[in-house]
């Protein structure tokens, strides 16, 4: 497509503002320069689609951040005509002229490390400043491949030296586990607004990675203490502007750049750093220090403090140097000059801090050191000494960390002040004291009471507080990983098996299925292993990984494990049990999604009945099993017992829960789809608008319940014929996907394919030509021809064809399309019956009324079995049949099925309905009776 200027911008892949703009206006040779000087970028830019899809996100997102009147302030300064065909260009986009909000001095994001005291301007620092101008991968690694040696102060004293270059981003991440960067990948992506809108951290990690791959803008990533090349090589940007650097103790990271040995200090450093902290000078007592600590930086700049803070000489502290018992960890390697005196060093200053602080400091060290090493939220700790602390208990707090900090033993993000970081191997170390000194179970029981107080009702909170739901699940994973293997407590157990839950819920709610799967898979081998298969524990964890499998879209795998789950529970608890009755619940909601749905519905039925017995009708689980019986129902058509079952449900609701409960607004939704469904649309429109709108209000525009209604409002508009209101919200679900979550998502695949059949609906039929190619593209390569999505995208690609009078390409493909239904769904799956039915209208387009009468015959046929014979698509098949019975001059069948088709049109449609409109005129005409058939005023 050609639209402005005559360019076409479909070649242009994630470019800047600059590069877009100078495409635009080819005679304008300033632009570049002009813009390049103003230091404006655009931050996101999909691939594969039209010029005027490029234009349309371009100028919304120079509106968001406030670019749009810097562009154009800078472009007059040098040429005012340009400026007024920007102006003219935003205008005729329909986007609004916004004041500027500043420069963007660009994006910082995760836990730089700070600059330490008398920090030591070491010589691989500017090697590595070298080697980055030249390669686009830097690759620091530690020369013995131990911990230590000061990788991540090199990265970070490069990155300090770039915070005021104009950098587009600089991202710090904690690649130690695939979670922690994987979660720090997203967490960027979000500050981008290119995140995963549903909270796929994996799917959000990877879209970071395609973003920069393209993006103008100058960019910076540290991948701080990785542990997996072929992870970190996955999530490494293949072209833009980006710089990345890793810092790793294995030497495999060499492949992926070029090398930087990070090597200890040499001696005049330690030396240098020894007396630029404790003012005690270079002496030969300092040599003999930093000998016994291998002139390591971490153990070195720990030994300085505690010698400063404690006012310690330097024989003083080698004596206690000498008598503190020493770690495994950190003993000498046989054959190496790595001193045994190095653990010793790291537990010195510990134990510096206890002494001047006593029980409080101890205590706090040791939750620190089980919980994550990316950092902890002070916030966090004020719960330490009490759940809700007050100003008294947080400066309490407060002076513990100053002093810990002033001891090296903790040091502050640089990012956010509020962030505690202890370095993974005095954690560590601290965890193997305390387990020494069996005090761990102590502190582990500390730690998880310090984070209960913020485990948050995760149903009404989580997408409000999605940041900190992060952060809470980092400190309960690492907190597991403290305890697996080493606590064998009961009750400490459960409380941890708790906290492992909320996460898991918090993942849930956040439809972070990627991360979600692989926690409940772990949640239930471990609950497995500790408690036995009858235990109530294990039966939950098992119901929470079916339920992973679920939304992860493999509703069929869910299934064989819920039966055995349910069969366990019966067994070990009995059939009247809560929890019983909840695996039952969790195997009907299961076999709806995998299209059982009348074993679904025999389950459904027998625990709405036990629970109303046990709990009572008002009791929330009841009414959650009531919606999904109700849901059951509506999937079968039983539409008159669904629609009394969601009435009923929501005032029950609205008594119990409020009318702004999002269980409430489940039921809302959820009338409003069957009253749709049952071709009431009139009431369907008067619940789910203002659902939409108190889903907007509550939860915000992005969150996933909220595209649902607006989802469903778009289909509603439909069923009324405004048509164009429904349109424009169709295409604004789909650009907003595209622009938020890429062409590829499966969310933006099914906005897509709803707004190709809009399209189709409102007569656009290039345009829903072009969209439904790309469909069928994309669909095929992401999820395979055979997938129920594929083939419904290529019956839209089919119906385009036919719109656009390439009749012979559209039989062929609705043929294939129809056979691949019957066998993979069966011949009297809905959507068989739909293609089918698809397939006897273009035989009539096409002139072969014999076989439309046929085929036409054989959906009827199915559809009155399956749907009844007052459905609107049986009514729709029976006029379709209707004429073409008309055309083949057979007029009495013809009328008759028009008559009831009619007959189902009044009932379920509303009388402006062009359905019935259509019909009535149609029988007018076969009979002469256009007066009786008129429905009157």
């Amino acid at each position: 497509m050609t639209w402005i200027q005559g360019q076409e911008w479909d070649s242009v892949q994630g470019a800047g503002l600059a590069v877009l703009l100078g495409a635009t206006f080819p005679n304008e040779p300033a632009i570049r320069e002009v813009l390049d000087n103003a230091g404006i970028g655009l931050e996101y830019m999909p691939a594969g689609l039209t010029s005027r899809e490029r234009w349309h996100i371009l100028l919304r997102e120079l509106q968001r951040a406030g670019h749009l009147s810097q562009v154009l302030s800078t472009i007059s300064a040098e040429n005012v005509g340009l400026a007024g065909k920007v102006e003219a260009l935003s205008q005729r986009s329909g986007q609004q002229v916004v004041a500027p909000v500043g420069h963007n001095r660009g994006i910082v994001v995760g836990k730089i490390p700070a600059e330490p005291t008398a920090f030591i301007s070491r010589e691989t620092v500017q090697r590595l400043e070298r080697l980055v101008e030249t390669s686009h991968v830097a690759v620091v690694t530690a020369i013995t491949g131990m911990r230590g040696v000061g990788k991540s102060q090199i990265a970070a004293a490069y990155v300090r030296s770039r915070l005021n270059d104009g950098l587009g981003l600089i991202g710090w991440l904690d690649a130690e586990t695939a979670r922690s960067l994987v979660d720090g990948l997203a967490t960027i992506a979000e500050r981008l607004h290119i995140a995963d809108p549903e909270a796929d951290s994996e799917e959000s990690a990877e879209r970071l990675r395609d973003f920069l791959s393209t993006w103008a803008m100058p960019s910076l990533l540290v991948f701080d203490n990785a542990e997996d090349p072929d992870l970190v090589r996955q999530f490494i940007p293949s072209g833009g502007r980006s710089t990345v650097i890793v810092t790793a103790a294995d030497r495999a990271f060499e492949q992926l750049g070029v090398s930087v040995e990070a090597d200890v200090y040499a001696r005049e450093e330690s030396l240098q750093y020894l007396h630029d902290i404790t003012g005690l000078g270079k002496t030969g007592l300092a040599d003999v220090i930093a000998e016994k600590l291998g002139d390591l930086p971490l153990a070195i700049a720990q030994a300085a403090a505690t010698i400063r803070d404690q006012r310690l000489s330097y024989e003083d502290y080698l004596d206690r140097l000498t008598d503190l018992p020493i770690s495994e960890l950190l003993s000498r390697a046989p054959g190496a000059d790595y001193p045994r005196s190095t653990a010793a060093a790291l537990l010195l200053a510990v134990a510096g801090v206890d002494e001047e602080l006593g029980a409080t400091a101890s205590v706090l060290l040791r939750v620190m050191a089980t919980l994550s090493p990316a950092g902890v939220r002070r916030d966090l700790l004020y719960t330490l000494v009490a759940a809700d602390p007050g100003r008294r208990e947080r400066n309490s707090i407060d002076t513990v960390l100053q002093h810990c900090a002033r001891a090296a033993v903790v040091s502050w993000s640089t990012e956010n002040a509020g962030s505690v970081i202890m370095h993974r191997l005095l954690a560590r170390l601290i965890r193997e004291s305390a387990i020494t000194k069996k005090v761990y179970n102590d502190a582990l029981s500390a730690a998880i009471n310090t984070l209960k107080p913020h485990l948050f009702d995760y149903w009404h909170s989580t997408w409000h507080r999605r940041e900190e739901g992060r952060h809470l699940i980092d400190q309960i994973d690492s907190l597991w990983a403290s305890a697996e293997g080493i606590v064998n407590e009961p009750n400490l157990i459960g409380e941890l098996i708790g906290a492992r839950r909320w996460a898991l819920r918090q993942m849930h709610a956040l439809s972070d299925t990627t991360n979600a799967l692989e926690a409940a898979k772990s949640l239930r081998e471990d609950c497995l292993a500790l408690f036995g298969a009858h235990d109530r524990r294990t039966i939950r964890s098992n119901r929470d990984y079916a339920d992973a499998i679920r939304a992860a879209g493999k509703a069929s795998d869910a299934v064989p494990v819920l039966e055995e789950t349910l069969r366990t529970a019966e067994t070990a608890l009995g059939r009247r049990d809560l929890e019983t009755l909840t695996c039952r619940a969790d195997l009907a909601y299961a076999l709806r999604f995998a299209e059982r749905v009348p074993e679904a519905i025999e389950l459904e039925e027998t625990t709405v009945r036990l629970r109303t017995e046990l709990l009572g009708e008002l009791h929330p689980d009841t009414m959650t099993v009531v919606n999904n019986l109700a849901a059951c129902y509506r999937k079968v058509n039983r539409l008159d017992e669904a629609i009394e079952l969601y009435e009923q449900n929501l005032r029950n609701r609205r008594a119990v829960l409020g009318e702004d409960h999002q269980q409430t607004l489940f039921s809302r939704h959820n009338l409003a789809m069957a009253y749709r469904t049952a071709g009431r649309a009139e009431e369907a429109l008067e619940l789910m608008e203002p659902v939409l709108a108190d889903r907007e209000r509550i939860l915000g525009n992005d969150h996933p319940q909220t595209t649902a209604s607006r989802n469903v409002l778009a289909f509603i508009y439909r069923s009324l014929n405004r048509g164009e209101e429904s349109l424009a919200l169709f295409e604004q679900n789909y650009y907003d996907r595209v622009r938020t979550l890429g062409p590829d998502h499966p969310r933006t695949l099914l906005s897509q394919n709803n707004l190709v059949y809009a399209y189709l609906l409102t007569k656009r039929s290039d345009e829903a030509l072009m969209l439904a190619e790309d469909a069928v593209t994309r669909r095929e390569r992401l999820l395979g021809p055979d997938d129920p999505k594929t083939l419904t995208t290529r019956r839209n690609l089919a119906l385009s064809y036919l719109d656009v009078g390439r009749t012979d390409e559209a039989l062929r493909m609705l043929e294939d399309v129809y056979a691949d239904w019957v066998r993979v769904m069966g011949d009297l799956d809905p959507d068989t019956l739909t293609t089918n039915h698809y397939l006897g209208m273009a035989y009539a387009r096409s002139g072969k009324l014999s076989q439309a009468a046929a085929t036409l015959q054989a959906v009827l046929t199915g559809r009155e079995a399956t749907l009844g014979a007052d459905s609107l698509k049986t009514a729709n098949t029976q006029r379709r049949l209707g004429e073409v019975f008309e055309q083949m001059g057979k007029i009495d069948a013809a009328v008759a099925l028009l008559r009831s088709a009619l007959t189902t049109y009044e009932q379920r449609t509303t009388p402006e309905s062009t359905d019935a409109e259509d019909t009535r005129h149609r029988l007018a005409r076969l009979t002469g009776e256009g007066r009786s058939l008129d429905p009157g005023p």
